[in-house]
């Protein structure tokens, strides 16, 4: 009898599923990711692995607000007979006693037992508001393309940036290389150049310390940069940016061929783009700041 499925793998195969059947990288979609994902009915944004699941499963939606059956209930609205809602995850902590080997609990120094904090991953269905009649509140979170805010994004990491040579992040003399900005197609495409790099930028060990240096071509030098890749896509998006870049088809199907061997690549590099996203946006201090706490963390409080 085949086990139950984790939340995890039922959100990750439904992604999955789609990427497949679309033929798609849902982070190199810069034409239609210009948004981050919102909770709509909380005004919260989705984060790490939930932007990627809604912006590859709600691309026929042009408004990037969704919403549980409950919260749109709450509002006095009703999701449309015959509509199909999206899996996103949720990790909550909760408390486990430590035990021994042989099931005893272990204490601590001063006779009281051990504990730890474990996460449990769950999984919610939302509905893009799209989908639900009757909602009586203003939808919408797209911001207007911001050359400005982009810019004070760099400025304000304090990475050194030289222009000349082909976009890149000197790990060894920790600089970012990068063509002038008159070099590029489009103003977008410079700052999604910038972006990926300064992704790579975060990872240095006086930083993030995701252990670069790796050789070209190698398992870890291929995570990192999905990671620069996704990061990069959730920068451009914060600025409502939509740069030209395409895939070829090659490309896209080696990275599926890796995601489907592995699913949890998506998570952990999701994940850690969150955490360079957010490392580089705790520079900003001004009050538009969506690295705010009370505006910016979707519930659970994780960079899944």
């Amino acid at each position: 009898m085949a086990g139950k499925k984790s939340a995890k793998d039922i959100v990750l195969d439904r992604l999955l599923e789609t990427m497949e059947k679309e033929n798609l990288l849902p982070w190199k979609m810069s034409w239609f990711c210009r948004t981050i994902p919102y909770n709509a009915a909380t005004k919260r944004r989705y984060r790490g692995t939930n932007v990627i699941v809604l912006w590859a499963l709600g691309m026929r939606f042009k408004d990037k607000g969704f919403m549980t059956y409950r919260q749109a209930e709450s509002l006095g609205a009703k999701v449309r007979a015959g509509e199909h809602g999206f899996p996103v995850l949720y990790a909550s902590p909760f408390t486990v006693t430590m035990t021994d080997e042989n099931g005893r609990p272990i204490l601590d120094k001063d006779g009281g037992v051990q504990t730890r904090d474990v996460w449990m991953n769950r999984y919610f269905t939302v509905f893009s508001v799209e989908q639900i009649d009757g909602l009586n509140l203003e939808t919408g979170d797209d911001i207007e393309a911001s050359h400005e805010l982009a810019n004070s994004i760099i400025k304000a990491s304090g990475a050194r940036i030289e222009f000349g040579g082909d976009p890149a992040y000197h790990y060894t003399f920790d600089y970012i290389s990068v063509p002038e900005p008159r070099d590029f197609n489009t103003e977008a495409d410079y700052y999604a150049a910038v972006f990926h790099e300064l992704i790579h930028w975060t990872g240095h060990p006086t930083r993030l310390n995701r252990g670069l240096g790796s050789e070209f071509g190698s398992e870890r030098y291929s995570k990192e940069e999905l990671i620069a890749e996704i990061g990069a896509a959730f920068l451009m998006a914060e600025c409502g940016l939509v740069g030209t870049e395409e895939s070829n088809a090659a490309y896209i199907k080696g990275w599926l061929e890796k995601i489907r061997g592995d699913k949890s690549i998506i998570v952990t590099a999701a994940s850690a783009a969150q955490a360079a996203v957010d490392y580089l946006l705790s520079f900003r201090d001004d009050e538009w700041s969506i690295c705010s706490q009370s505006e910016y963390i979707n519930t659970g409080a994780t960079n899944i």
